[in-house]
């Protein structure tokens, strides 16, 4: 399974604020374009989803951005689902090592990871072979970073950057496996 995060952060490096908000990320300029987000769902075969991310989504108000790109949700508690998204939605569980397993299992290669504690598991377990970084010109001080812990380095090989003329800058690494 190959694994990407995509992810926007402040400057500083926060992915969220402290109790979750991400409306740093909404700014009075958008980029120009969609940073590559449409590039990626073309390019993956399935999006897992943390929980309080995929809550986040469906109370955003805004129509389902993901068409229909099979999301599996990583929860532990019961997924109520309209009937239009039972059809690409199902919840997945378990460690890392078993939500891998149970998307090999349905056919999947190359997964979109979104989220920070389920991303977070998933750098702790080594488990990430692609990070695009997209930051946002905002400093917010203090909030939730990406990753929290990993038992050893993980280096990555800088592949490509871009810019927006609304100062977003994005990043893309790949996984050092030698």
């Amino acid at each position: 399974m190959h694994v990407i995060v995509y992810v926007g952060v402040s400057i500083d490096g926060f992915i969220a604020r402290p109790g979750g908000g991400v409306d740093f990320l909404d700014t009075d300029q958008p980029p120009a374009d969609d940073m590559g987000f449409g590039a990626l769902l073309e390019r993956v075969d399935v999006l897992v989803m943390g929980r309080n991310t995929f809550d986040f989504v469906i109370d955003s108000g805004f129509d389902w951005p993901y068409g229909e790109l099979p999301v599996r949700v990583a929860t532990s508690r019961p997924l109520e689902l309209s009937s239009e998204l039972a059809a690409t939605v199902a919840p997945v569980s378990g460690s890392t090592e078993e939500i891998v397993a149970a998307l090999e299992a349905e056919g999947f290669a190359t997964a979109y990871v979104d989220g920070g504690a389920l991303a977070g598991s998933f750098f702790a377990e080594d488990r990430v072979d692609e990070l695009a970084l997209t930051f946002v010109p905002v400093v917010i001080g203090e909030g939730i970073p990406l990753v929290t812990g990993t038992p050893h380095d993980l280096g990555f090989t800088h592949r490509s950057t871009t810019s927006d003329p609304n100062g977003f800058v994005q990043i893309w690494w790949e996984r050092n496996r030698s």
